[in-house]
């Protein structure tokens, strides 16, 4: 457990700082017009990425009914990555003729979505190897392959200076990386060739909720930047992304300190200990408000400082954006650690059910609110967002738990 929360949080902080990484290096080799293009580039590519994954890592993880082989969970990720690739390319061809995307933003956009691929199979590693009792190997293998892909793109930038050149050597290092990670565990991970249809429909049908809200959680989070690339240029986009990176660091951070619960959790559930339960869901949900008092005490006073240092840019118009959005993490984190527990009941449609009235309403109204009010409306629509969703979510935990006892 010591070695699964070590690695694992490392890999939490690392998987937090990736694309603010990656745009403190564009900002100093490149232009802020370019650090616009990476921003919606990421926003893109992890709504993408929610395809490619289907929300199979925690129906993965706790599945102890021995009815679903690996092999199913390999054909499954199969279908889904490819259907995530083939959704990357028809997103690239409509934002070139509808949103006009120049050649350097739609190969920007190519190119994360296409480094996002290979996490997709990446996670499904990482589950079976948590299944087995072995997470802290699979977030090494995940802490490996982004290191390689920060210093490969760091280099390649500082020697060539090109973005998309860059992404793609980072591209073919972690494809390497990734494939070297696979020859590892090849006895550890027993594979036996098996195609079993009724289970790969079973396996797409059950996790079909946690997709869908999982899907519509990354274009809730995101709906802001969608609205900002629509309604306003890539440098505002850029300024809105640098102060918008706390609300993924409080998420992933938490995310990562709670996912080697998971099973612990499981049979606490299945065992009706509920008092056990509730207690490491008030623990977490303490860790999580930990973060958004600590995160929010250090905004206010360093955060504009720090955060125009280190992307070389002024961003002294951007407090109010920064202390909303701060708030707006914590809710993120909430929901995301809420998601979890009701996949653990099994009751994955109830997350479907909360993720549709504010999915509509993140389309129906981000749009509008950031063409009248900018990058404050649209700091402001994420709080309300998440906001809304967690008390949805907290009322469903509250109504199954009391059902348990």
């Amino acid at each position: 457990m010591k070695k699964d929360y070590f690695f694992n949080t490392l890999a939490g902080i690392i998987n937090a700082s990736e694309a603010i990484i990656i745009s403190i290096i564009i900002t100093r080799t490149a232009s802020l017009t370019d650090a616009g293009y990476i921003t919606i580039a990421f926003a893109i590519g992890n709504l993408l990425l929610s395809i490619g994954k289907y929300g199979i890592y925690g129906f993965q993880v706790t599945e102890h009914s021995n009815k679903y082989t690996f092999a199913d969970f390999l054909n499954v990720r199969i279908i889904t990555t490819l259907t995530m690739v083939l959704s990357l390319i028809l997103y690239d061809i409509y934002g070139t003729y509808v949103f006009s995307y120049n050649r350097e933003k739609s190969l920007i956009v190519l190119l994360i979505g296409l480094i996002y691929s290979i996490e997709s199979f990446e996670d499904l590693i990482k589950a079976q190897l948590h299944y087995l009792g072995c997470l802290y190997l699979g977030a090494l293998f995940f802490i490996l392959r982004w290191l390689s892909i920060l210093i490969s793109f760091g280099m390649s930038m500082y020697c060539i200076g090109n973005v998309t050149t860059s992404l793609a050597i980072s591209f073919i290092v972690s494809l390497f990386v990734f494939s070297f990670c696979c020859f590892y565990v090849r006895k550890t991970i027993y594979i036996k060739a098996d195609y079993n249809r009724k289970h790969i429909v079973g396996l797409l049908s059950s996790c079909f909720p946690i997709f869908l809200s999982t899907f519509l959680s990354f274009y809730t989070i995101n709906s802001s930047k969608y609205a900002i690339d629509r309604c306003m240029d890539a440098k505002v986009q850029a300024c809105y992304g640098f102060v918008a990176m706390p609300i993924f660091a409080i998420d992933l951070l938490s995310c990562f300190i709670y996912q080697p619960q998971l099973r612990n959790l499981t049979l606490d559930y299945l065992n009706n200990e509920i008092k056990h339960f509730r207690l490491k869901m008030v623990k977490q949900y303490s860790v999580i408000l930990f973060f958004t008092i600590t995160g929010y005490i250090f905004a206010y006073f360093l955060g504009i400082p720090i955060l125009s240092l280190l992307y070389h840019t002024n961003l002294n118009n951007y407090l109010y954006e920064l202390l909303v959005l701060i708030l707006s993490g914590g809710f993120l984190a909430l929901t995301g650690y809420q998601s979890m527990i009701l996949t653990i009941m099994r009751k994955q449609i109830y997350q479907l059910i909360g993720y549709i009235p504010i999915s509509i309403l993140a389309f129906l109204f981000v749009s509008p609110i950031v063409k009248k009010y900018g990058t404050v409306g649209a700091a402001f629509s994420c709080l309300l967002l998440f906001i809304f969703l967690f008390i949805i979510y907290e009322i469903f935990i509250c109504k199954e738990l009391k059902g348990k006892k």
